[in-house]
């Protein structure tokens, strides 16, 4: 491909507009004995959320039954905030008359402002946005749904530079754009039939949309039993540097131009909170980029003694989604020394 400034101009706007890159792999069955602590709230049955016909009926469900660990995209992923935020436009269109009277519109930036720069020749060659305003979209939703979009769309707009270099250094991510162009457009499709072929007061939708805000949030979810599964307390005697090294490698097959020097990390300062369960880890790691050989900093956050947020120097308020297998495999006690 040749790739000239107005190609890389579309392709950001493609970017911005989809607000899509790649899906993660679906990885195979594993393992779950953590200990419930959390009181139950309603059991519902196995198929009480109708996904007949969807394209992505299996991912609906997981949603739905909790079966987080295997979901197919994390929280942080672009696929995920297109996914959230079809799913408040579908209810606002189908179910609007059962949001609360706290209901707030739901609104998107749009560039009201641009500066354009031009070479000698006078051939545009950068086009940067120089004032936003907020303009209404006619969809509603509540107020807690509306922070957690606010969320999502912070971290994807953080990426959109990082995604349109990747665009730009691998030939491959151009299919996968289209590719993931035509997974919302299904996803879409599906969120306005599951709406349809359910009661928007079921049971089920409501477990639908609480385990999806769960999701979103990094929460362990509602399992159909109607009990949350907790982390059960761990011996302090963890190799955290393995764990902090598999969680930024995971993180790192998505990265668009560094590459992670696998098992770099080392040195990892643990963080106790007064129950003794770990709250924080904080380490070096080192990986290659266009400045050569490199070393970066993370952070690992935990919630209630799960690893939940991932924290790199160059976003550092940015949370990753910790892999909840390998999460999962944490709270086995598979890293215990």
């Amino acid at each position: 491909y040749s790739y000239t400034p107005q190609l890389i101009m579309k392709i950001l706007t493609t970017v911005t507009l989809l607000i899509s890159l790649s899906l993660v792999s679906i990885f195979p069955e594993a393992k779950n004995s953590i200990a419930t602590t959390i009181s139950k709230t309603e059991s519902l049955p196995q198929n009480g959320l109708n996904v007949k016909g969807l394209n992505y009926g299996y991912l609906f469900d997981a949603i739905y039954s909790g079966r987080f660990i295997d979901m197919p995209l994390n929280s942080d992923s672009p696929i995920f905030a297109s996914l959230y935020r079809s799913y408040l436009n579908n209810y606002s269109n189908k179910c609007g008359a059962y949001l609360p009277s706290t209901k707030v519109e739901i609104t998107e930036k749009k560039c009201a402002q641009e500066s354009v720069t031009t070479n000698g020749y006078g051939v545009e060659v950068s086009r940067t946005c120089t004032r936003y305003v907020d303009v209404r979209t006619g969809y509603f939703t509540t107020p807690e749904n509306n922070n957690i979009l606010y969320k999502l769309r912070n971290v994807q707009a953080k990426d959109g530079l990082r995604n349109v270099f990747k665009i730009v250094t691998d030939r491959n991510a151009i299919g996968s754009l289209t590719d993931d162009a035509r997974t919302i457009q299904l996803l879409n499709e599906d969120l306005t039939k599951l709406l349809t072929i359910n009661n928007c007061q079921s049971k089920a939708i409501q477990r639908f949309e609480k385990n999806l805000i769960r999701f979103a949030l990094n929460k362990q979810p509602i399992l159909l039993d109607g009990t949350v599964k907790e982390a059960k307390a761990l011996s302090a005697n963890q190799n955290f540097d393995k764990l902090a090294n598999d969680l930024v490698y995971d993180h790192s097959r998505s990265w668009a131009v560094n590459r992670f020097v696998r098992n770099s990390v080392n040195g990892t300062k643990v963080y106790i909170d007064n129950s003794g369960n770990p709250e924080e880890l904080r380490a070096a790691y080192t990986f290659d980029g266009w400045r050569g050989r490199t070393r970066g900093t993370v952070r690992i956050t935990f919630s209630n003694g799960i690893p939940d947020c991932i924290y790199f120097y160059d976003y550092p308020n940015t949370c990753r989604t910790a892999n909840r297998r390998i999460v999962a495999s944490y709270l086995e006690g598979n890293y215990s020394k």
